[in-house]
C-alpha cells in the first residue's frame, strides 16, 4: 500500500533534519521534468542546481507562458517528456487538481506577487506612493506597457478605468499590451510599465520604482503540485519541499515573491 502523502512529507523533513541541509533520497530519478512560468523558471533552475547536487537527481525546467502551463502539461509527447512537478498560478493549479492532472494533497503555495511600476534605468523615479500620485504619473506618461495576459487584463480593464484617465488610456492608445513589459521599457518602446514584480526582476535596462498602492493591488499566488502520474513521486515531493525551505524561500523573495 502506498505511503500517504503526509507521512512521506514528514519522512522527507525528518531525513533533512537528521542529515543537515542535504536531502536524502534512496533512489535517484534519472530526470525530473518541471514546468514553470517563464518569470519563475530561472530561479527554479538555480535552486534545482543545488537540489541536484544534494539529492543526486537531474532536474529539467521548462519555462512557458503562464497561460501555457495547462497545455504544456497536457501535451505528453512521450514518457521521457512527462512532467513531474508543476509550478503555476494557484488558479491554474486548482484547475489541474480538478482535472486530476496534479495531486490534490501535494499542492502548496510558494509565494505571492504584486503589481509594481518600472521605468527605464536612466529615467527619474516618478511618485507612485498614493492613488493620486500614481494617477498623475500615468497622466504624464506618453506610453504605458502592460502584459497581454494575466495582470495586464486586470490593469487595462479595472485599474486604469478606476483611475479615470480618459480615452487616451484605453487599450491601444497610450496603453500597449506586450509580451514582456520589462523588455518594452528597456528597449524604449514604453516610457513606463505596470506588471507583476516577479516578472520585472532581473530585466536589464529598467528600474523598479516600487509597488502600486494597496487599494489598487491585485495579488497573484504561485503554487506547486506533483503531477498525478509522475513516475518519480518521492523525488518530486522532495524538490517541492526544497523550494519552500530556507534557501528556496530567500531566492523566491529575491525575485519579488
Amino acid at each position: 500500500m502506498p505511503m500517504p502523502f503526509t507521512r512521506r512529507l514528514l519522512l522527507c523533513v525528518a531525513l533533512a533534519l537528521a542529515t543537515g541541509p542535504a536531502l536524502a533520497i534512496e533512489k535517484a530519478a534519472s530526470t525530473l521534468q518541471v514546468v514553470s512560468p517563464k518569470g519563475l523558471a530561472k530561479v527554479v533552475e538555480a535552486l534545482a542546481t543545488d537540489f541536484q547536487q544534494q539529492a543526486n537527481v537531474k532536474v529539467v525546467v521548462h519555462g512557458v507562458d503562464e497561460d501555457g502551463v495547462e497545455s504544456r502539461l497536457r501535451q505528453r509527447p512521450g514518457a521521457d517528456a512527462d512532467i513531474d512537478l508543476v509550478i503555476a498560478r494557484r488558479s491554474t493549479i486548482d484547475t489541474l487538481v480538478a482535472e486530476h492532472r496534479v495531486m490534490r494533497d501535494s499542492r502548496v503555495d510558494l509565494g505571492k506577487s504584486l503589481i509594481a511600476v518600472a521605468v527605464p534605468s536612466e529615467a527619474p523615479s516618478p511618485a507612485i506612493d498614493s492613488v493620486a500620485t500614481l494617477r498623475e504619473t500615468l497622466m504624464q506618461a506618453s506610453s504605458v506597457a502592460t502584459a497581454n495576459s494575466g495582470s495586464g487584463v486586470y490593469i487595462s480593464h479595472w485599474l486604469l478605468p478606476r483611475l479615470k484617465l480618459g480615452d487616451a488610456f484605453k487599450p491601444g492608445a497610450r496603453v500597449q499590451a506586450v509580451d514582456s513589459v520589462g523588455e518594452a521599457i528597456a528597449s524604449g518602446k514604453s516610457q513606463l510599465g505596470l506588471e507583476q514584480i516577479s516578472k520585472l526582476q532581473g530585466v536589464e535596462g529598467i528600474r523598479i520604482v516600487g509597488l502600486i498602492p494597496d487599494e489598487l493591488q491585485q495579488m497573484v499566488v504561485y503554487s506547486g503540485a506533483v503531477a498525478q502520474d509522475t513516475a518519480h513521486l518521492a523525488q518530486s515531493e522532495a524538490l517541492l519541499a526544497y523550494l519552500r525551505e530556507a534557501n528556496g524561500g530567500k531566492a523566491l523573495v529575491a525575485i519579488g515573491l
